[in-house]
């Protein structure tokens, strides 16, 4: 850092506008450094439980032992791919903004189609939500859904409750489940990489702990906003915002 000469004259404000740059500097390549960090140890659980797969399936084994090895092997592939997958969208966003296929998207079919998935799959989901147009990546903004439903279903304890309507000039989206809220003091950091506050839970379900910061990210490039509340009935809740295509007069 550099030294700040005494008084207000042009060179004081010149060595505190570079010391506030390095000190940003700092905390950007600090934050980078942790997260290569943070990635090569997540990267390392699924190869190495890998390797003690292929090592077991080398071994003479039963027709029914190959088959449940097989099968755990393949649950930790898919898991090294969606994390790689997860990996790589945050990097994108790292180098600019993310690159968005700008349309209008009716809002409510996006909902209504993941929706539907979670449906299908045989779990409780109170939908309801009205037509609601915004200006986005229709892709981008179903994997926002999708990973908004996907922590919910983790931490959940049966239900999820979804909904979606206008307020002003913004679509609402509101993503609840009936497990706990988020802790207050989490609820700022939860849409960092890799924050799991309550990590063994959901590295049991196959969480990768960059699912909300994926969404942060989306939101943020739609010009919106995602936040972690307490519903009025003690529900966890998710808050999404994303301005909406303007209505014709």
């Amino acid at each position: 850092m550099l030294e700040v000469p005494a008084g207000r004259d042009e060179l004081t404000v010149l060595a505190q506008t570079l010391n506030g740059l390095l000190e940003r500097l700092r905390r950007t390549d600090a934050s980078r450094r942790a997260f290569v960090a943070d990635a090569g140890h997540e990267l390392r659980s699924p190869l190495a439980t890998i390797r003690i797969l292929v090592d077991r399936l080398a071994k003479e084994r039963t027709p029914e032992e190959r088959r449940i090895v097989a099968n755990r092997a393949r649950a930790e592939v898919e898991r090294l791919a969606l994390l790689v997958d997860d990996l790589l969208t945050l990097a994108s966003a790292d180098q600019q903004e993310p690159s968005l296929s700008t349309v209008e998207v009716d809002l409510d079919d996006v909902v209504l189609d993941e929706t539907r998935a979670l449906r299908a799959r045989g779990l409780a989901i109170d939908v309801a939500v009205h037509p609601v147009r915004v200006l986005g990546d229709e892709r981008r903004l179903g994997r926002v859904v999708r990973n908004l439903l996907e922590n919910a279903e983790r931490h959940r304890r049966d239900a999820l409750r979804v909904r979606l309507g206008r307020e002003g000039a913004h679509a609402v989206l509101v993503v609840d489940n009936d497990g706990p809220p988020v802790a207050i003091e989490d609820r700022r950091r939860i849409f960092e990489r890799f924050v799991r506050p309550d990590d063994s839970r959901t590295r049991a379900a196959g969480g990768t702990g960059l699912g909300l910061a994926i969404v942060s990210e989306i939101v943020r490039a739609h010009g919106g906003t995602v936040v972690a509340e307490e519903a009025p009935d003690g529900w966890c809740r998710f808050v999404v915002r994303i301005p909406t295509v303007a209505v014709p007069d």
